[in-house]
């Protein structure tokens, strides 16, 4: 052992006491060499993370918008992040750039609509060699996707030129839009109940009303924030987490939708890659388009049944969208065409374009004839429409179901925003509390009208040769609701005026 010190102190220049001390003190030497090494990967690394999670999140937003965003604006941002974020060591060169854009599978192509810098060769590396191993773990069931789209929901076919290309974020126009967030599983099988987000938190339509047929929140902008998208994740998680399921919720990353994972007990939160949204995301594939397309079929309907019954242009105010578009999601959205989104984003074994071969012809030429069908009618709908209205300069019909494409629907990612985010810095929006101006409260209807409605509809049900037995049980389930209500209701006005007898 001694020769060996020897010929160490020697071989490196060392008195052999200096070697004995090292030798001596060995565990506390390597301990604080790990410390500092620790210390420089923390130093290193850590911002240059923090750098690229915020510019991943601002050209996130910036592509939502269809900014142009070349490599330069890149590199001039991602040193602004850098000196808000108090990384001085960071330098946006081209070798940073070209393995960033490699990393977040960002390709420079001309803007034109939101699939415009989709890469495809990404987009197939993701389904084929990322898709099979994520949903591997979880049942078809169990595996959903969720995003927003803005509704203009009072745009008429007299309107449609005053809310074309209105991105309607603010200001006047803002009453007259809403965002939905749109919730369903692989299957088809689950459509989870619509949050619908307005401006109003106490609309004036919604007075004496007490129950609605989906979930409304408000604020200023009538968008999505990051507050209620993780008020309505942590609600969502407890209720699978009561069915004991284990469920993947992939969604889009936007400022809107933090990472929660930590919080979370039953979903794993998982977002799609950036700048593939539009190819990947099941709703962007068709079940959004379904969506407005039998919204404005409903709004049209509406409007031909008013002027029969009344010769007047109906008034859409915020309860009638909320119940429409309910009926829209919970009835027109089918099973089906959620489905085959699905597949056709490429969920599953094979994507739903390899799938049409092994559809039986009969079912696909029906699909068509269907498809077909309701395009005459909402145009034939529309048409009569433009002339009951009698509008100077009529829009296409394309243009009155695509008059809400460019609205914004999430919370704009500022700059201060993101470093706030990333600094876990919380940031809360307040609501509105005014009330839409021309809204009109309701009347609740009187015993004697509903007894009517309900004496009206056992009619048409009667005289109709396509009604069921299931039909009959349902009208019989809402007439036995409507008569336990009336009994409650006199039990408790009974109960109040005994207190005013003599």
């Amino acid at each position: 052992m001694e020769f060996k010190k020897i010929y160490i102190a020697k071989e490196y220049e060392i008195p052999q006491s200096t070697l004995s001390t090292i030798i001596k003190n060995k565990s506390s030497i390597l301990q604080f060499g790990a410390e500092i090494n620790d210390q420089a990967s923390f130093k290193r690394n850590r911002p240059r993370k923090t750098v690229n999670t915020a510019l991943v999140k601002w050209f996130e937003a910036g592509r939502k918008q269809n900014l142009p965003i070349s490599g330069p604006v890149l590199q001039q941002k991602a040193l602004n992040f850098a000196q808000q974020l108090g990384d001085k060591s960071f330098k946006a060169s081209s070798g940073w750039l070209e393995k960033f854009k490699k990393r977040y599978g960002i390709v420079q192509k001309k803007i034109c609509g939101e699939s415009a810098t989709v890469n495809e060769e990404h987009c197939n590396t993701w389904i084929q060699e990322t898709f099979p191993a994520l949903l591997a773990p979880y049942d078809e069931k169990d595996i959903f996707n969720a995003d927003e789209t803005g509704l203009v929901f009072k745009c008429l076919p007299d309107k449609t030129l005053s809310f074309k290309n209105e991105k309607c974020y603010g200001g006047k126009l803002s009453k007259e839009r809403v965002t939905c967030l749109l919730a369903a599983n692989m299957t088809g099988t689950e459509k989870l109940k619509i949050v619908l987000i307005g401006k109003s938190a106490k609309p004036r339509c919604f007075r004496g009303v007490t129950s609605l047929p989906l979930t409304y929140k408000s604020n200023k902008k009538a968008w999505m924030t990051a507050d209620l998208f993780e008020s309505w994740l942590l609600a969502l998680d407890k209720y699978f987490l009561h069915q004991n399921r284990k469920v993947l919720l992939i969604i889009d990353n936007c400022p809107a939708h933090p990472q929660l994972n930590h919080k979370l007990r039953a979903i794993k939160l998982t977002f799609f890659p950036p700048n593939m949204t539009s190819k990947l995301q099941p709703l962007d594939q068709g079940i959004i388009n379904c969506f407005k397309l039998h919204y404005r079929q409903r709004i049209l309907k509406k409007i031909l049944d008013s002027f029969e019954s009344h010769s007047s242009i109906p008034k859409i105010d915020l309860l009638d969208c909320i119940n429409i578009v309910a009926k829209v999601w919970n009835v027109d959205v089918t099973q089906t065409t959620i489905h085959n989104c699905f597949r056709k984003a490429g969920f599953g074994i094979h994507n739903f374009y390899d799938q049409e071969d092994e559809i039986p012809l009969a079912q696909v030429r029906e699909k068509i004839i269907q498809e077909q069908q309701m395009t005459s009618n909402i145009e034939d709908m529309f048409n009569r429409c433009v002339e009951l209205c009698n509008v100077d300069h009529p829009t296409s019909m394309d243009e009155f179901i695509n008059v809400d494409d460019n609205l914004i629907t999430s919370e704009i990612a500022t700059d201060e925003k993101i470093v706030a985010s990333i600094s876990n810095q919380a940031e809360h929006q307040k609501i509105s509390d005014e009330s839409d101006s021309d809204d009109i409260p309701r009347k609740k209807p009187s015993l004697h009208e509903i007894s009517n409605a309900f004496e009206t509809l056992q009619l048409f049900f009667n005289m109709n040769e396509n009604t069921t037995n299931d039909i009959f049980l349902l009208l019989d389930k809402l007439k036995k609701f409507y008569e336990l209500d009336c009994e409650k209701n006199a039990v408790r006005q009974k109960l109040i005026t005994d207190y005013f007898k003599k």
